[in-house]
């Protein structure tokens, strides 16, 4: 019934390269209902996946803030219930402002939190945080709500998750509790988190944003903090 398609499809493929034959071969596959898979979820032979970097926290453009003028976050934005809901006390420090403390003991190797907020583009980051860009009116509403509901612009929540896009878990009415996670070297034993993350990808389907979050790289007691390394750009300010 579908003879003179596949037939097209033949001629034209015996002029190409092996990796496009591999390909209409599956999209003819497909096309019959002879294969339960997309493309999307075959590799080519030969051809080299690259590799994905870490997310890092970016190199600041400013101060950072002193614990002392930072904003104080009710206890019912989403960042306080969220520690609430997963056996996490966000409590102040010493020196370091507030930080979360396990309320239950964490194997190594176990899922801790994950460290969610806005997804922001590398030009709404340069305009909102760097002063890199011209602002927008939508620039210029985002900073007016955050002025409003008394949520900081420091710029210091930022993750690069590669791809020009950021997670910007600065506001604590949309961030989760990992947003209150100090810092610690990792060549210390009070660093004992570290992080983990997907990048921005086609399921064939949809775009599926970046999501990043954090496992525990030792086992952690009752009553510690939880401390992962910021990185050596988060310290070095321009």
């Amino acid at each position: 019934m579908m003879n003179v398609p596949m037939m097209a499809q033949a001629q034209h493929v015996t002029r190409t390269s092996p990796q496009a034959r591999l390909k209409c071969l599956i999209i003819c596959s497909m096309w019959l209902g002879l294969m339960p898979f997309s493309v999307q979820s075959l590799s080519i032979p030969n051809k080299k996946q690259p590799k994905r970097p870490q997310p890092k926290r970016p190199q600041q453009q400013q101060q950072h803030y002193n614990n002392d003028h930072r904003p104080i976050l009710p206890l019912t934005s989403f960042s306080h219930c969220s520690a609430k809901d997963e056996g996490i006390d966000i409590r102040q420090t010493k020196k370091k402002g507030l930080g979360a403390f396990v309320l239950t003991p964490v194997l190594s190797g176990a899922w801790v939190g994950e460290y969610s907020g806005e997804l922001l583009t590398v030009k709404e980051v340069q305009s909102r945080y760097w002063n890199k860009r011209k602002r927008t009116k939508s620039d210029r509403r985002w900073i007016k709500s955050r002025s409003l509901r008394n949520q900081g612009t420091s710029g210091d929540y930022l993750f690069d998750m590669g791809d020009e896009l950021f997670i910007d878990g600065e506001d604590a009415d949309v961030s989760t509790w990992c947003r209150f996670m100090n810092h610690a070297s990792e060549t210390t034993n009070a660093c004992n988190v570290e992080t983990r993350s997907t990048r921005e990808i086609w399921d064939g389907q949809k775009i599926v944003p970046p999501r990043l979050w954090f496992v525990a790289t030792r086992d952690v007691k009752i009553g510690e903090e939880l401390l992962y390394d910021y990185g050596d750009s988060y310290w070095d300010d321009a």
